[in-house]
């Protein structure tokens, strides 16, 4: 292949974005000093941004890759195609979009908007800021047939995304984004789309305001669906520090606190408006520690229980508690999924509220003690690939078509959901249970550092932890897709790597699928989409020792999920982080090895 075609290809593209008038001049202008910047020209315009697991995510910018207002009219044309081939648009309820407090939310949102209502398709556009849990409750309370959410979730505030739901309030499955995708490709000039002015389509019947009896009805549903409602009144001296990392969360929490009767809540005041930049912290993810930083100091001046934060599009909370010296100490996503998982389960068994045929759903990338918690309270465990939407579908699948009662759902990238109105992972509601497993716990003088230990004297101690290699670029990309076909060879003969001095007992392809979709007309619980995964069993002490790897679906990276069990603490620490270097050294060699490839290829 000429090395030369690629080039010429992206800079055709940046030349017509360059000096087309259909382009603005905001658009133009940014584009303009990179005429001496050949590596970003080809960045930038090669190919349109990816779908992943959580939609389309990517830098904000100018160009086809970028996510701009031209990227985000091209996937809402797409959607409108998909939904225009099941529906007629005058039997559409509409389409619900939201977004959360990153640049140019607002305009995004407004020109999926205008390009829906350009395809005769129904809108209730938020007018302000929400979180993800709203927009989902929004598209099934309002019978919507889809929705669109306007985020880069955790992600630093040069991202931006477009994430899509189904009309079951769920995000959409990977067959319903291969059509959209389809779709996008399919458009070889961006210039060929066309929407109304946003001024002409507001004007339009089929253009709506997401008015704020939503957000009312969803502070109903969350106290509907507490565990133990009675908990903060016993426990009156539970305090909670809680930031939103400037994101939506803020203008929520304070309101749905004072509905259930928790009135020792501060609000970290340095995070708590909106602000595009996340300027307080490098990344506002409250996975990270560094992120809960703010929020810690004011806990422990406020000597308060909780430290909490939720991501800018709330889907997601972090915490750290309180230790008997006075310390907070972060936990991970599978710490605060046991406990919820534990606190959930055992309650609705004390009060018979766990009918035969329930189930939870986690990922296979989560913790395995899930398992053993289910099968404890003779809960049905399914596992689903990395997504919630995967973990929503189980739940359209088993609780609302089927038989069964969904009593938990959970990921270790901190996402959690206990119920059914909403059917993606839920940072408030995760939030205001953990605040009720707090007072639960101080009711009995205890922290929930202590809890989580009992469940480790139960279960098996567990130690678990995920990293990343960022490969970005074109080049990076290459090199991503060469680091999984390595790792595929590893795979098909494993007797030739040791991790942790634990040979590999077995290897699952996720781009092999096994089993069938549906067995007599029923979903099948065991089958899983064919997914670019790959998963080793290390066996171990308690045979359960793990470790995974699989692309990002939303960002340029390869991500790897090991964890480590033992009945003593230390020896499953140890064994974890000694997977984790012998894991570091592989990759280093592989990308070694593509290195050598490259060479003898020139």
């Amino acid at each position: 292949m000429d090395r030369n075609k690629p080039f010429e290809h992206a800079f055709r593209h940046y030349d017509t974005w360059l000096n087309d008038p259909f382009f603005s001049f905001e658009t133009q202008a940014e584009l303009q000093p990179l005429i001496d910047y050949p590596d970003e020209i080809m960045n930038r315009f090669t190919g349109y941004p990816d779908f992943g697991t959580g939609g389309m995510r990517g830098v904000l910018g100018a160009g086809t890759s970028r996510i701009n207002q031209y990227t985000i009219a091209l996937a809402t044309q797409a959607l409108a195609k998909q939904l225009l081939e099941l529906h007629r648009p005058e039997s559409m309820k509409g389409v619900v979009i939201c977004y959360d407090t990153r640049l140019h939310g607002a305009a995004f949102a407004k020109t999926a908007a205008a390009v829906l209502v350009s395809h005769h398709i129904p809108v209730f556009l938020s007018e302000k800021y929400r979180p993800v849990p709203v927009l989902s409750y929004a598209v099934r309370k309002l019978k919507a047939e889809a929705g669109i959410m306007i985020t880069a979730s955790h992600n630093p505030a040069k991202y931006s995304g477009y994430k899509v739901y189904g009309h079951d309030g769920g995000q959409i499955t990977p067959e319903f984004a291969s059509k959209i995708v389809q779709d996008m490709q399919s458009v070889t000039d961006i210039r060929t789309l066309s929407w109304m002015k946003v001024s002409d389509t507001q004007k339009q019947s089929i253009w709506q305001v997401l008015d704020d009896q939503i957000d009312l009805d969803y502070r109903l549903y969350l106290q509907k669906n507490r565990i133990r409602p009675d908990i903060f009144k016993r426990v009156a001296d539970l305090k909670i520090v809680y930031t939103p990392l400037h994101g939506t969360g803020g203008r929520y929490i304070q309101q749905i606190m004072e509905d259930a009767g928790l009135n020792n809540l501060f609000i970290e005041p340095s995070q708590a408006s909106p602000d595009p930049f996340f300027s307080t912290v490098e990344v506002p993810n409250p996975e990270s520690a560094a992120a809960l930083k703010n929020a810690v100091n004011l806990a422990v001046s406020k000597k308060a229980d909780l430290a909490m934060a939720t991501d800018p599009d709330g889907d997601r909370v972090g915490i750290a508690v309180r230790d008997p010296d006075g310390q907070m100490i972060p936990l991970n996503g599978n710490q605060i999924g046991l406990l919820l998982m534990d606190y959930v389960l055992r309650n609705r068994k004390a009060r018979n509220r766990l009918p035969e045929g329930s189930f939870c759903v986690t990922t296979r990338v989560s913790t395995r003690l899930a398992k053993r918690i289910a099968a404890y309270y003779n809960v049905e465990l399914q596992e689903t690939l990395t997504g919630f939407k995967f973990i929503g579908e189980r739940i359209k699948w088993f609780d609302e078509q089927g038989d069964q009662t969904f009593c938990f759902g959970f990921e270790e990238s901190f996402g959690y959901l206990a119920s059914t109105e909403v059917r993606d992972k839920d940072g408030l509601q995760a939030l205001l249970l953990i605040c009720e497993m707090a007072a639960e716990a101080k009711l009995e003088s205890k922290t929930l550092l202590a809890c989580l230990d009992d469940l480790y004297q139960k279960y098996g101690y567990a130690h678990e932890d995920a990293f990343s290699v960022v490969l970005e670029g074109v080049a990076g990309k290459a090199r991503l897709d060469g680091l999984m076909r390595k790792m595929r060879q590893i795979s098909q003969h494993p007797v030739s790597v040791q991790l942790a001095e634990l040979g590999i007992q077995h290897c699952e392809d996720y781009t092999i699928v096994t089993e069938t979709e549906m067995i007599d007309n029923r979903p099948n619980k065991r089958y899983l989409p064919s997914a670019d995964m790959l998963y080793f069993g290390l066996g171990g002490d308690l045979d359960l020792d793990w470790v995974c790897v699989r692309p990002s679906g939303t960002e340029p990276k390869l991500k790897i999920y090991c964890g480590a069990y033992s009945s003593d603490p230390v020896k499953a620490r140890d064994k974890l982080e000694l997977i984790r270097q012998q894991m570091n050294l592989l990759i280093h060699n592989l990308l070694e090895d593509l290195s050598e490839e490259k060479t003898l290829e020139v």
